[in-house]
């Protein structure tokens, strides 16, 4: 329901969504603000994890002799 505001749904079903009332009291740029929010700490995520896993196939690769 409410939590469908951050989600990437293109669809208008929401009543919430595309309501240009909501629109113009600031929602639409409050959703792209948090939507931006999320993706960054996504990508965050995603880097660590990465680095997580790169940094451990180092440490395997040394300790197999490559």
């Amino acid at each position: 329901m409410v939590l469908s505001l951050l989600t990437s749904e293109k669809k208008f079903v929401n009543p919430w969504v595309g309501n240009a009332a909501f629109n113009a009291a600031g929602l639409h740029r409050a959703r792209m603000r948090a939507a931006a929010r999320c993706a960054a700490i996504r990508r965050a995520q995603v880097l660590r994890n990465d680095e997580s896993t790169a940094r451990l196939r180092g440490e395997a690769a040394a300790l197999l002799g490559f």
